[in-house]
């Protein structure tokens, strides 16, 4: 395994509300912390070590997706085969919620996957004319992995928390509308004996309104976690 995945899976094994990356690439770190996901899971560390890498692909490819779908640049049909494509592969049904916050509302927003998607991918006809929604990739954690039965077969939970951030301008010569959130995407899985991989979906994405802030905030706010990531440096967003 090279040195970079091995950062990226420490980074999201962390238990913590907000996970700066970690700058360790130490063996017996990393071994620990499979240890710890193979007796959560009641599996060896060498498939501790294939669910983390799962998990790490699906989660950047679920970024990656909504980042597109979002996308000003990318062509409405592409933007539709996406949603539907998005929703089938990573989510256990359209009807898995998804929780928005704004700057400007007091209450978060609750809504169907199916809803939430389909609304993202017209933002950049009806409302804005560009739009961007990115994740920060060095930014997101993994939380405890609990144990349940469901019609006699052993599943787990577990949950991880990304970073969004959101940028929409109207036009050139109008003021853009940004902010950054939290978001927590809560998924449900099962060891597939059959292919010997995992089965992720998602259940439902969840946000509050006190982990919503403005860019700036959040770009400080970064800065002070990682510095040496700020000095000199241009914001990936």
């Amino acid at each position: 395994m090279t040195n970079a995945l091995r950062l990226s899976l420490i980074s999201l094994l962390l238990i913590l509300n907000f996970t700066p990356s970690v700058s360790l690439a130490n063996d017996a770190i990393y071994q620990r912390l499979l240890d710890r996901i193979g007796q959560q899971l009641g599996t060896s560390s060498e498939i501790a070590e294939k669910f983390l890498i799962e998990v790490d692909t699906m989660a950047i490819t679920i970024q990656n997706n909504f980042e597109k779908v979002a996308s000003h640049k990318t062509p409405q049909f592409k933007k539709d085969n996406l949603v539907q494509e998005t929703i089938a592969r990573f989510f256990v049904n359209r009807n898995a919620i998804v929780q928005t916050t704004s700057l400007s509302r007091q209450v978060s927003q609750t809504e169907t996957v199916g809803d939430y998607l389909t609304r993202l991918a017209g933002m950049s006809r009806k409302y804005y004319t560009t739009v961007k929604l990115l994740f920060d990739k060095k930014y997101f954690s993994l939380g405890d992995i609990e144990e349940y039965y469901e019609n006699g077969k052993k599943k787990f939970d577990f949950s991880v928390a990304m970073w969004q951030i959101f940028i929409g301008c109207k036009d050139a010569n109008s003021e853009c509308y940004s902010d950054a959130t939290k978001k927590v995407f809560h998924m449900v899985f099962k060891y597939d004996n059959n292919v010997a991989a995992w089965d992720f979906k998602v259940k439902a994405i969840t946000a509050e309104l006190k982990q919503t802030m403005r860019l700036e905030d959040y770009k400080q706010m970064r800065c002070r976690w990682a510095p040496e990531e700020c000095e000199g440096a241009s914001s990936d967003f």
